[in-house]
């Protein structure tokens, strides 16, 4: 909001920057068009001297110049629009060109033919320019999308990045021609939207690029969100980009902001609408009533069952179809700030708004332990597929198994090494699995009696409705965001224009990627579904720009960029779900073999790493850009450069892996021996001397990983205890139990370029030029990078370390010395690894605009309607945050695993 008031208030105080002056020209395919073109009499001599003047229809706004000595003229800079050109000289009647259309990254291409006369008499041209549908000046292939195309063209999610599908070389995601999703960049007024950390741009910044509109799994997208009502043009160029792009393997998409323009006019709209009304029920909703029976009669039916009148039956109710509706509306405004002139001209304004919301209330099940195994009895399927009772305590249970009540003794029908038998089977004492002969641990008895409801939905869609069945309820995930847009355009001359654009995108999606049904968090209640994962994405983009026509041969232009990227993923963690616990249980849902680590898992919240991680992204990104243009005869030279500061701070609470940074303890078979009850074998299994703690019924059907892991589960055994360690500062001291790692680092990029654009021939343009590109390795201001050393103290290089371990190898020898990790800053040196200096990028690209009148190439290529285009160039591509930023923190030395 401080930056948003900021931007307001230049609307007051713009006429202060006109005292600026601007040092250098912006390449024309950042946010911008060029007209360009040649002025000859009528004999097709050029003209030069000659005065040429482009009026912005929509402001009325003009830009004017000068014909060289070759003829040729040129404005490098232009905003997407419409256009009239005039041209006027002595000698030669006044010639004008009206409603020319310049287009985002395009050259116009328009050749005047001067008619001799008078000043005072004028000749209006009605044929096409050259180039305003062809591309006659470079070989870039892409496609632009104007205004209103964005908005008829089909787009649900009614973001404009998602029509980067319909270019030629994407894949539904946004892969460019073999680039990976996160080679694209994005760039908006010229500004920098390019998301520098995701890995995927799909994953973490969340726009409404999906199918169907979805804000998950959608089009790669930049950081702040682009609804289509706010903007002009849409351009993506997938090949042989021009000189000025770098740093980028992937496709170059350009967008510009609405413009206010010489007449107030706005827009409200609010007929997005998607709803659910009408549409089919799902099954779990709609399916044929599931009954369980009851016994003993009086046995009180499970939550969300009802007992039916006669047949002593638990009845599954019919769940109707949750009403539901997806709803997008806003406003846009635009005209002008006053209606007379300051400081040589007007200013406009441009500003949108646009709001989306979405209750997201559906159905949501998991599975729970039956009534059977919160009594310590597991089920286990025999040979026959029929499911065995094994009561886990030292005395009798009666539970209900199908339809009956079932007193499942304590003998016989479990193996006795694990609880009270251990004598009578001959083994020592502290070799049973339960050598205290307790059975059912109390811990886990408790926990599942007070946090975790009765299973609702003895269906298939959920458990194996022995030891686990469904517990069916609604759960509301909203989902919302709010986008605000605006520009402000103020030409101080003809000379001079100046432009300010503000972008903020605040989106807060509620996921299920933790879920609270036991009453556990204040504000839950026991039964009722609770997501507590939500995921709020804030994202800001400021933009500035001015441009100046220093002479009629000079253009120069300047752009600034502040890019705010902020994101977090948010969860209640993994605290201990009873009192007294050191660390929050986790244990393994049924069918699983051997690990807990699951959403399903047998609690009232999931505490995996994967989905209650906490992490937190800061990144922003300062951007300063020069062009220059410059026209001498028939050769259009471009010089330009790029610094670019990315500071990223980043929090997290896990290893990226399976393990936080809290007390996890998993209830699982895993690391638990099945194997020693010794002398059980004879009175268990059937096979003498076996030492097999697995029933011989269970060993025969194949269910061993089954019948151990419920049995850890209901036991309560651990089988693996786990927690991150955070290490920080010169000496990585370790840290309390629950400190998060961070990292705070700068990157710098920077990026210079040369290009001529030669005129050869009417119709035949010729482009060559280099760029450069220079970045540098992540530096992180708390040391929290490390690098491996050896015993001394010294630097590992991986050469030399691979050299002398093949050494060793070739004379039958192991190379493996000892090693370890030492900062960056205890090592006295300023990168982790050596920067970037080799990205030197040719290019070269020929156009050629064939005009055939009669004979066979005038029927296959036409008058001027042919153009054929070519070029090679190399690109380099960049490296992504999760690499330089992410990654490092992972590690050894700054994170300790326990």
């Amino acid at each position: 909001m401080k930056r948003l008031s900021i931007f307001l208030g230049l609307v007051v105080c713009v006429g202060v920057l006109g005292t600026v002056s601007a040092s250098s020209a912006y390449a024309q395919t950042a946010s911008s068009g060029s007209i360009t073109g040649l002025v000859a009499d009528p004999q097709g001599a050029s003209v030069p001297g000659a005065d040429v003047v482009l009026t912005d229809i929509a402001t009325n706004g003009k830009q004017t110049t000068t014909t060289n000595d070759s003829g040729r003229y040129n404005f490098p800079v232009v905003s997407p629009g419409l256009y009239d050109i005039t041209v006027t000289k002595s000698g030669f009647k006044t010639a004008k060109l009206a409603q020319q259309k310049v287009s985002i990254g395009l050259v116009l291409t328009v050749n005047v033919a001067m008619e001799v006369g008078s000043l005072s008499e004028t000749v209006i041209v009605t044929t096409s320019p050259l180039g305003s549908e062809l591309q006659t000046a470079n070989a870039t292939i892409g496609n632009t999308i104007n205004l209103k195309q964005l908005e008829l063209l089909p787009n649900l999610g009614r973001d404009a990045t998602s029509l980067l599908s319909l270019q030629p070389g994407v894949t539904p995601r946004g892969d460019i021609a073999g680039s990976y999703m996160d080679q694209n960049t994005f760039t908006v007024d010229g500004g920098n939207n390019t998301d520098d950390m995701a890995g995927n741009t799909i994953g973490y910044i969340q726009n409404f690029t999906g199918l169907a509109g979805a804000q998950t799994n959608g089009m790669a997208s930049g950081v702040v969100a682009t609804p289509i009502e706010s903007v002009e043009e849409f351009k993506v160029s997938t090949f042989g980009q021009t000189n000025d792009f770098n740093a980028s393997s992937g496709a170059q998409v350009q967008m510009v902001t609405r413009r206010g323009t010489d007449q107030w006019h706005g827009s409200g709209y609010g007929y997005y609408y998607a709803t659910n009304h009408g549409a089919a029920n799902s099954w779990v909703n709609n399916h044929t009533v599931f009954t369980k029976g009851v016994a003993p009669t009086g046995t009180p039916c499970a939550a969300g069952t009802t007992l039916s009148t006669g047949d002593n039956n638990c009845v599954m109710p019919f769940t109707p179809i949750i009403p539901n509706h997806r709803s997008r509306f806003g406003f846009s405004i635009g005209g002008p700030v006053v209606p007379w002139k300051i400081l040589g001209g007007k200013t406009y304004v441009f500003l949108n708004y646009e709001g989306f919301r979405f209750p997201g209330t559906g159905i949501f099940e998991r599975a729970y332990p039956t009534s059977a195994m919160r009594a310590g009895v597991i089920q286990v399927p025999d040979s026959t597929g029929a499911y065995i009772p094994y009561n886990l305590n030292p005395f009798p249970v009666t539970v209900v198994v199908g339809n009956s009540a079932v007193n499942v003794p304590n003998s016989g029908t479990r193996l006795c090494a694990l609880a009270a038998y251990g004598s009578t089977c001959g083994g020592a004492a502290g070799t049973a699995l339960d050598p205290r002969n307790i059975g059912m641990s109390s811990t886990i008895s408790t926990l599942w009696t007070k946090l975790l409801p009765l299973p609702n939905d003895p269906g298939p869609a959920t458990g194996d409705q022995f030891n686990t069945q469904g517990f069916i309820s609604t759960i509301r995930t909203p989902l919302t965001s709010n986008s605000y847009v605006g520009r402000i355009d103020h030409d101080f001359n003809s000379k001079n224009r100046f432009f300010t654009s503000f972008r903020a995108f605040k989106l807060l999606n509620v996921t299920t990627n933790q879920v609270d049904v036991g009453g556990a968090f204040a504000g839950d209640t026991l039964g009722q579904y609770a997501p507590k994962a939500p995921r709020p994405q804030l994202g800001e983009l400021w933009v500035i720009g001015l441009t100046s026509n220093v002479t009629s041969r000079l253009t120069n232009d300047l752009r600034l960029s502040y890019l705010w990227n902020w994101w977090q993923w948010s969860t209640q963690n993994d605290p201990p779900q009873l009192p007294g616990l050191g660390g929050a249980l986790e244990i393994a849902p049924a069918g699983t073999a051997g690990s807990a680590e699951s959403t399903a898992a047998l609690i009232p919240y999931n505490v995996n790493n994967q989905s209650t991680r906490q992490r937190v992204w800061d990144g922003q990104d300062k951007m300063l850009r020069d062009d220059l243009t410059f026209v001498k005869g028939n050769h259009l030279f471009q010089f330009g450069g790029q610094i670019q500061k990315n500071f990223n701070f980043h929090t997290r609470t896990d290893n990226g892996s399976t393990i936080n940074n809290q007390i996890v303890y998993q209830i699982a078979s895993q690391n638990i021996n099945f194997g020693n009850g010794a002398g059980c074998g004879s009175a268990v299994s059937g096979t003498a001397g076996s030492t097999s703690c697995i029933p011989a019924a269970v060993n025969t059907a194949g269910q061993n990983s089954l019948y151990q892991n419920l049995t850890s589960s209901v036991l309560g055994l651990v089988g693996l205890s786990q927690v991150i360690y955070t290490r920080t500062g010169s000496s990585l001291q370790i840290q309390p139990i629950g400190t998060q790692a961070l990292e705070a680092s700068t990157i710098k990029y920077y990026s210079s370029y040369f290009a001529d654009t030669w005129r050869m021939k009417p119709s035949l343009t010729f482009t060559f030029g280099v760029s450069y590109m220079y970045e540098t390795p992540p530096v992180e201001k708390n040391g929290a990078q490390v690098e491996l050393v050896d015993t001394a103290g010294n630097l590992v290089h991986t050469n030399q370390f691979l050299a002398a371990r093949k050494a060793a190898a070739l004379a039958g020898q192991a190379y493996a010395p000892i090693l370890g990790f030492e900062t960056t800053g205890n090592l006295k040196i300023k990168y982790p690894y050596t920067p970037f200096k080799g990205g030197i990028s040719p290019r070269v690209a020929v156009a050629w605009n064939p005009n055939y009148k009669s004979g066979f190439l005038g029927k296959v290529l036409g008058e001027g309607k042919t153009v054929l285009r070519g070029g090679y160039g190399r690109n380099f591509g960049r490296i992504n945050g999760v690499n330089q930023v992410l990654v490092p923190l992972l590690g050894p030395g700054l994170l300790q695993p326990v």
